[in-house]
């Protein structure tokens, strides 16, 4: 079963995803998926993260913000940090996340491979 989380009244599909290394995550907008690199440490912060950018999109927030370069960004990071700091940020998910492709049980403490290794989706 495919997690998903409703966001705005949309269906985000949620997965673990490999990644290239320096991506902790990412949000397609169109397809509404959330993707999250299963070699970082910070998923559940890097999901709220994401989903702060689905919020900001579906509200049409985006589109305004979009046009001064960098704000998104930088309101994304005000919000989930105001998140953390007052302690709202979950220790861990509460979802079953399907993966993008299949995980080998010694993969995540492994060295990271590229991200073209395995085909995400």
């Amino acid at each position: 079963m495919n997690a998903k989380a409703n966001i705005l009244g949309r269906d985000y599909e949620i997965k673990l995803c490999k990644l290239p290394k320096t991506l902790h995550g990412d949000t397609d907008m169109d397809n509404g998926v959330v993707r999250l690199n299963y070699r970082k440490d910070s998923i559940v912060e890097t999901f709220v993260h994401e989903v702060i950018h689905a919020a900001l999109y579906e509200s049409g927030l985006t589109h305004i913000l979009g046009q001064t370069e960098g704000l998104e960004e930088a309101i994304v990071r005000a919000i989930e940090h105001g998140l953390k700091t007052a302690n709202l940020i979950p220790e861990e998910l509460p979802l079953e996340l399907d993966t993008c492709f299949p995980l080998d049980p010694d993969d995540r403490a492994g060295s990271p491979e590229d991200a073209s290794d395995h085909p995400q989706g």
